[in-house]
Protein backbone atom coordinates (compact mmCIF):
# COMPACT_ATOMS: atom_id res chain seq x y z
CA UNK A 1 0.00 0.00 0.00
CA UNK A 2 1.61 3.77 -0.90
CA UNK A 3 1.36 5.89 1.92
CA UNK A 4 -0.25 8.98 1.48
CA UNK A 5 1.65 12.09 3.57
CA UNK A 6 -1.26 14.16 5.14
CA UNK A 7 -1.01 17.78 6.31
CA UNK A 8 -3.63 20.34 7.68
CA UNK A 9 -6.13 21.81 4.66
CA UNK A 10 -5.21 18.74 2.46
CA UNK A 11 -8.56 17.71 0.63
CA UNK A 12 -8.57 13.85 1.06
CA UNK A 13 -11.67 13.11 -0.53
CA UNK A 14 -10.31 11.65 -3.75
CA UNK A 15 -8.19 9.64 -1.77
CA UNK A 16 -11.08 8.23 0.25
CA UNK A 17 -13.44 7.58 -3.00
CA UNK A 18 -15.99 10.00 -0.86
CA UNK A 19 -18.19 13.23 -2.20
CA UNK A 20 -20.23 15.24 -0.25
CA UNK A 21 -23.86 14.51 -0.72
CA UNK A 22 -26.04 16.76 -2.47
CA UNK A 23 -29.61 16.50 -2.78
CA UNK A 24 -31.32 15.72 -6.23
CA UNK A 25 -33.16 18.54 -7.70
CA UNK A 26 -36.56 17.25 -8.36
CA UNK A 27 -37.77 16.47 -11.76
CA UNK A 28 -40.39 19.74 -11.43
CA UNK A 29 -37.85 22.17 -10.70
CA UNK A 30 -35.37 21.48 -13.10
CA UNK A 31 -35.14 24.29 -16.07
CA UNK A 32 -32.89 25.30 -18.55
CA UNK A 33 -29.39 26.85 -17.52
CA UNK A 34 -28.20 30.07 -18.63
CA UNK A 35 -25.26 30.74 -16.43
CA UNK A 36 -23.28 29.66 -13.60
CA UNK A 37 -24.20 30.95 -10.36
CA UNK A 38 -23.20 34.61 -9.89
CA UNK A 39 -19.80 35.05 -8.34
CA UNK A 40 -21.16 37.91 -6.14
CA UNK A 41 -23.51 35.68 -4.13
CA UNK A 42 -22.69 32.79 -1.57
CA UNK A 43 -23.99 29.24 -2.91
CA UNK A 44 -26.39 28.28 0.43
CA UNK A 45 -24.83 25.90 2.75
CA UNK A 46 -24.63 26.12 6.47
CA UNK A 47 -22.13 24.41 8.36
CA UNK A 48 -22.95 21.73 10.84
CA UNK A 49 -22.40 22.98 14.26
CA UNK A 50 -21.39 18.99 15.23
CA UNK A 51 -18.66 19.47 13.18
CA UNK A 52 -17.16 22.75 14.09
CA UNK A 53 -18.08 23.88 17.33
CA UNK A 54 -16.07 26.78 17.31
CA UNK A 55 -19.44 28.34 15.34
CA UNK A 56 -20.80 28.30 18.91
CA UNK A 57 -17.73 29.59 20.62
CA UNK A 58 -17.93 32.93 18.12
CA UNK A 59 -21.52 33.42 18.54
CA UNK A 60 -21.30 33.40 22.29
CA UNK A 61 -23.01 36.97 23.74
CA UNK A 62 -24.15 37.87 20.59
CA UNK A 63 -27.80 39.03 20.06
CA UNK A 64 -29.25 36.00 17.93
CA UNK A 65 -32.11 34.15 17.10
CA UNK A 66 -32.68 30.67 15.82
CA UNK A 67 -35.16 29.70 13.37
CA UNK A 68 -36.18 25.89 11.98
CA UNK A 69 -34.38 24.29 9.33
CA UNK A 70 -36.61 23.07 6.21
CA UNK A 71 -36.55 20.34 4.09
CA UNK A 72 -36.76 21.26 0.51
CA UNK A 73 -34.58 23.06 -2.20
CA UNK A 74 -32.89 26.23 -2.26
CA UNK A 75 -33.29 28.71 -4.32
CA UNK A 76 -31.73 32.56 -5.00
CA UNK A 77 -33.30 35.38 -6.73
CA UNK A 78 -31.38 38.51 -7.70
CA UNK A 79 -31.17 42.12 -8.64
CA UNK A 80 -27.76 43.10 -10.44
CA UNK A 81 -27.58 46.09 -12.16
CA UNK A 82 -30.89 46.29 -12.86
CA UNK A 83 -31.40 42.97 -13.94
CA UNK A 84 -33.78 40.15 -12.26
CA UNK A 85 -32.32 36.76 -12.05
CA UNK A 86 -33.46 33.35 -10.66
CA UNK A 87 -31.19 30.45 -9.48
CA UNK A 88 -31.44 27.21 -8.19
CA UNK A 89 -29.03 26.26 -5.86
CA UNK A 90 -25.93 26.34 -8.08
CA UNK A 91 -27.25 27.41 -11.96
CA UNK A 92 -28.92 30.77 -13.06
CA UNK A 93 -32.04 29.10 -14.85
CA UNK A 94 -34.33 30.27 -17.65
CA UNK A 95 -37.75 31.24 -17.70
CA UNK A 96 -39.43 28.13 -18.96
CA UNK A 97 -42.02 26.94 -16.89
CA UNK A 98 -39.38 25.37 -14.07
CA UNK A 99 -40.36 25.43 -10.26
CA UNK A 100 -37.99 27.82 -9.28
CA UNK A 101 -39.73 30.66 -11.91
CA UNK A 102 -42.74 29.47 -10.96
CA UNK A 103 -42.34 30.91 -7.15
CA UNK A 104 -40.88 33.85 -8.57
CA UNK A 105 -44.41 34.42 -10.79
CA UNK A 106 -46.39 33.06 -7.82
CA UNK A 107 -45.01 35.76 -5.06
CA UNK A 108 -44.55 38.15 -7.80
CA UNK A 109 -40.94 38.08 -6.38
CA UNK A 110 -39.08 41.18 -9.08
CA UNK A 111 -41.75 43.60 -8.58
CA UNK A 112 -41.67 43.43 -4.73
CA UNK A 113 -37.87 43.60 -4.71
CA UNK A 114 -37.76 46.54 -7.10
CA UNK A 115 -40.61 48.10 -4.74
CA UNK A 116 -38.53 47.74 -1.71
CA UNK A 117 -35.07 47.58 -2.88
CA UNK A 118 -34.79 50.43 -5.54
CA UNK A 119 -32.04 49.73 -8.05
CA UNK A 120 -30.06 48.39 -5.11
CA UNK A 121 -28.41 44.75 -5.98
CA UNK A 122 -29.80 42.68 -3.78
CA UNK A 123 -30.79 39.03 -3.51
CA UNK A 124 -33.22 36.85 -1.41
CA UNK A 125 -32.37 32.75 -0.50
CA UNK A 126 -35.06 31.22 0.58
CA UNK A 127 -36.37 27.31 0.57
CA UNK A 128 -38.77 26.14 -2.02
CA UNK A 129 -40.97 23.45 -0.19
CA UNK A 130 -44.65 21.63 -0.57
CA UNK A 131 -45.64 18.65 -2.75
CA UNK A 132 -43.48 16.52 -3.76
CA UNK A 133 -40.10 18.53 -2.89
CA UNK A 134 -38.20 15.93 -0.64
CA UNK A 135 -41.10 13.98 -0.01
CA UNK A 136 -43.59 17.04 0.96
CA UNK A 137 -42.36 16.39 5.14
CA UNK A 138 -43.92 19.33 6.15
CA UNK A 139 -47.20 18.45 4.59
CA UNK A 140 -48.20 21.19 3.10
CA UNK A 141 -50.98 21.68 0.05
CA UNK A 142 -49.46 23.42 -2.62
CA UNK A 143 -45.81 24.55 -2.79
CA UNK A 144 -44.16 27.70 -0.93
CA UNK A 145 -41.34 29.92 -0.37
CA UNK A 146 -39.65 30.76 2.52
CA UNK A 147 -36.95 33.12 2.42
CA UNK A 148 -34.16 32.76 5.15
CA UNK A 149 -31.88 35.37 3.32
CA UNK A 150 -31.57 38.97 2.68
CA UNK A 151 -27.79 39.49 0.98
CA UNK A 152 -26.39 42.57 -0.01
CA UNK A 153 -24.13 43.11 -2.98
CA UNK A 154 -20.60 42.78 -1.25
CA UNK A 155 -21.72 39.54 0.02
CA UNK A 156 -22.92 40.04 3.55
CA UNK A 157 -26.20 38.81 5.58
CA UNK A 158 -28.40 41.93 6.28
CA UNK A 159 -29.87 42.13 9.55
CA UNK A 160 -32.77 40.12 11.03
CA UNK A 161 -34.69 43.55 11.23
CA UNK A 162 -34.48 44.19 7.56
CA UNK A 163 -35.20 40.71 6.90
CA UNK A 164 -38.12 40.23 8.89
CA UNK A 165 -39.61 43.92 7.24
CA UNK A 166 -39.42 42.37 3.56
CA UNK A 167 -40.89 39.33 4.79
CA UNK A 168 -43.80 41.29 6.05
CA UNK A 169 -43.75 43.69 2.94
CA UNK A 170 -43.32 41.10 0.04
CA UNK A 171 -46.01 38.54 1.86
CA UNK A 172 -43.74 36.00 1.51
CA UNK A 173 -42.96 33.47 4.64
CA UNK A 174 -39.94 33.76 6.49
CA UNK A 175 -38.62 30.83 7.83
CA UNK A 176 -40.32 30.06 11.04
CA UNK A 177 -38.30 31.75 13.99
CA UNK A 178 -38.29 29.59 17.11
CA UNK A 179 -36.18 31.35 19.48
CA UNK A 180 -33.92 35.08 20.09
CA UNK A 181 -32.35 36.83 22.60
CA UNK A 182 -30.04 39.54 23.45
CA UNK A 183 -26.99 37.08 24.74
CA UNK A 184 -26.16 34.10 22.97
CA UNK A 185 -25.35 31.51 25.71
CA UNK A 186 -26.40 27.36 24.31
CA UNK A 187 -24.06 24.85 24.36
CA UNK A 188 -24.08 21.97 21.83
CA UNK A 189 -26.13 19.86 23.87
CA UNK A 190 -29.03 21.94 24.45
CA UNK A 191 -29.11 22.82 21.28
CA UNK A 192 -29.53 19.11 19.62
CA UNK A 193 -32.09 18.26 21.84
CA UNK A 194 -34.03 21.80 20.63
CA UNK A 195 -33.16 20.26 17.15
CA UNK A 196 -34.09 16.69 18.44
CA UNK A 197 -37.59 17.91 19.84
CA UNK A 198 -38.99 20.47 16.82
CA UNK A 199 -41.49 19.03 14.66
CA UNK A 200 -43.37 20.76 11.41
CA UNK A 201 -47.03 21.44 11.72
CA UNK A 202 -47.66 18.33 10.48
CA UNK A 203 -46.72 16.67 13.30
CA UNK A 204 -43.03 15.42 11.60
CA UNK A 205 -39.71 15.90 13.08
CA UNK A 206 -38.25 18.83 11.75
CA UNK A 207 -35.07 18.71 9.69
CA UNK A 208 -33.62 20.72 12.05
CA UNK A 209 -32.58 24.58 13.47
CA UNK A 210 -30.18 27.54 11.94
CA UNK A 211 -28.25 29.65 14.80
CA UNK A 212 -27.47 33.11 13.77
CA UNK A 213 -26.48 36.62 15.12
CA UNK A 214 -28.89 39.18 14.31
CA UNK A 215 -26.34 41.87 12.77
CA UNK A 216 -23.73 40.52 10.08
CA UNK A 217 -20.58 38.99 11.71
CA UNK A 218 -17.53 37.46 10.03
CA UNK A 219 -16.67 34.59 11.08
CA UNK A 220 -13.08 32.71 10.62
CA UNK A 221 -14.40 29.12 11.14
CA UNK A 222 -17.11 30.14 8.37
CA UNK A 223 -15.01 32.15 6.31
CA UNK A 224 -17.61 34.00 5.99
CA UNK A 225 -21.20 35.02 7.12
CA UNK A 226 -21.49 33.80 10.93
CA UNK A 227 -23.48 31.05 11.23
CA UNK A 228 -24.23 27.34 11.33
CA UNK A 229 -26.82 24.03 11.73
CA UNK A 230 -28.19 21.42 13.98
CA UNK A 231 -29.26 18.40 12.16
CA UNK A 232 -32.06 16.69 14.11
CA UNK A 233 -31.31 13.51 15.17
CA UNK A 234 -34.98 12.48 15.44
CA UNK A 235 -34.98 13.52 10.92
CA UNK A 236 -31.93 11.60 10.77
CA UNK A 237 -33.44 8.23 12.28
CA UNK A 238 -36.71 8.34 10.67
CA UNK A 239 -35.62 9.06 6.96
CA UNK A 240 -32.70 6.36 7.28
CA UNK A 241 -35.75 3.46 7.89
Amino acid sequence: MNEILLSEGVDITSFLDVKKYEKPIPVELVGKVIGSFPGWLRITDELNIKSYPEILTEMVGRRYYITRKDDGQSATYFLKDGVFGVCSRKLQLADDGNGYWAMAHKYEIEARMRSWFGNDDIAIQAEIVGPPIQGNKMGLKEKELHIFNLVAKNREYMPFEKLREFCEFAKIPMVTQIDAGLAFMYDLPYLQNLANNLKYPNGSPAEGIVIRPTEYVYSLTVEGPLSGKVVSETFQVKHEE
